[in-house]
C-alpha cells in the first residue's frame, strides 16, 4: 500500500514538471526559456490563428500564470537582423503601451538571450534568459510568416 502511494506521488511530480517545462501543450512552441535565476519562465506558443505569450513562476501551469496574453498573429512582430559578426532573432508581443520582446543571438560579446519589457517606447526591464533551458523557434516562425 505504501509503495502505491509513493508511486502515485512520484508520477504526479514527474508529470507536472514535464508539463510545466513546455506550456504549449496543444500548440507549436515558438520560444520557451527559464530566466537565468531559474525562478520564472516565458513561453510563446503558436496556434492556428493566434499567438499566446505566457510569463510565470517556473514549474507552474498555464492556469496559474502571472501573465497570459493571446493575440491574433497579425499583432505579433518577428524580426531577423544580421551583419558582419552578429545575428539577432527577435519576437515582440504588444499589450497596450507595453511590449514584451525576446531577443536571441550572438555578437562580439558572445551568445545572448533576453526578455525586454518596454512601456511607451522606454525600456523598463531586461531579464537574462537561461540558454540551457531554451527552445528557440523564432527564426522558423519568422521564415514561415514573412
Amino acid at each position: 500500500m505504501k509503495f502505491t502511494k509513493i508511486s502515485i506521488a512520484l508520477f504526479y511530480i514527474l508529470s507536472f514538471n514535464v508539463m510545466a517545462g513546455n506550456i504549449c501543450s496543444n500548440e507549436s512552441t515558438i520560444f520557451y526559456a527559464k530566466t537565468a535565476n531559474q525562478k520564472k519562465e516565458v513561453s510563446i506558443c503558436e496556434g492556428s490563428e493566434t499567438v499566446t505569450y505566457f510569463f510565470a513562476k517556473a514549474d507552474r501551469t498555464q492556469e496559474t500564470g502571472e501573465l497570459t496574453l493571446t493575440l491574433d498573429k497579425s499583432m505579433v512582430q518577428a524580426d531577423r537582423m544580421h551583419g558582419a559578426g552578429y545575428h539577432v532573432d527577435e519576437i515582440s508581443i504588444p499589450n497596450g503601451d507595453v511590449t514584451y520582446a525576446i531577443s536571441t543571438g550572438n555578437g562580439a560579446d558572445g551568445q545572448f538571450s533576453d526578455l525586454t519589457v518596454n512601456k511607451s517606447g522606454k525600456q523598463i526591464a531586461s531579464i537574462k534568459l537561461d540558454e540551457k533551458s531554451m527552445i528557440n523557434n523564432i527564426e522558423e516562425y519568422w521564415i514561415k510568416n514573412n
